[in-house]
């Protein structure tokens, strides 16, 4: 699989070919709610999220996995249907405001798959 012959509503994610979208999604928000927590409450011995991050992961997982939208979904932030309680969507986005620029230097593959997906979308791919 190439840039090329990849839309945005494939199935199979551009960066990691035969993985799902929801899984690289899943992936990306464990990503992201580990560089937040660790700035912002510590590193754990255990390598783990704190509670109050690993909950808001949780959340988030099980919102993906009831998405109406399946496979084909667009990043959330980009979606016309919100469904996260507006207490766990501001602290979505607080941890993706964090950690979103530092993606570049933690896991720049993942951020360009990212933006290619949202500009992508946005064209109506």
């Amino acid at each position: 699989m190439s840039w090329k012959n990849c839309n945005a509503s494939s199935n199979s994610v551009v960066a990691y070919p035969g993985m799902d979208t929801l899984e690289y999604q899943k992936r990306v928000l464990d990503r992201m709610a580990g560089i937040y927590c660790r700035a912002h409450h510590g590193k754990r011995k255990d390598g783990r999220l704190c509670p109050g991050c690993g909950e808001l992961v949780r959340y988030a997982a099980d919102r993906l996995a009831k998405c109406p939208f399946g496979s084909g979904k667009p990043n959330c932030s980009s979606c016309r249907i919100h469904c996260y309680r507006p207490d766990m969507r501001n602290q979505v986005k607080r941890m993706m405001r964090y950690s979103g620029p530092r993606m570049v230097l933690y896991y720049p593959l993942d951020a360009l798959v990212y933006l290619y997906r949202k500009i992508s979308h946005s064209r109506g791919r």
